[in-house]
């Protein structure tokens, strides 16, 4: 076993005990903001119960091609020689 180690032990034990209440503290400032002065520091958990919502998938790059050549098209009627 490493002496360093041994020598070191009470030191990291203390560390890990102020590291803990440091977290606690931590998160009792957050729930005293979050509940007592409506401040969320984390936001809430999403309510996941229920249907599930339904989204509608786009594809944006095809959607750019296609109104480029609305445009482009609307452009070419615009330049028709009048006669």
């Amino acid at each position: 076993m490493n002496i360093a180690f041994l020598r070191l032990r009470p030191l990291l034990k203390a560390l890990q005990g102020i590291q803990y209440e440091l977290r606690r503290a931590n998160d009792i400032k957050e729930f005293e903001l979050a509940h007592v002065q409506n401040l969320h520091v984390r936001p809430p958990v999403a309510d996941t119960s229920g249907v599930e919502p339904e989204s509608m998938y786009t594809d944006e790059q095809a959607d750019y091609f296609r109104e480029l050549k609305e445009e482009m098209g609307k452009i070419a009627k615009l330049q028709e020689p009048l006669e």
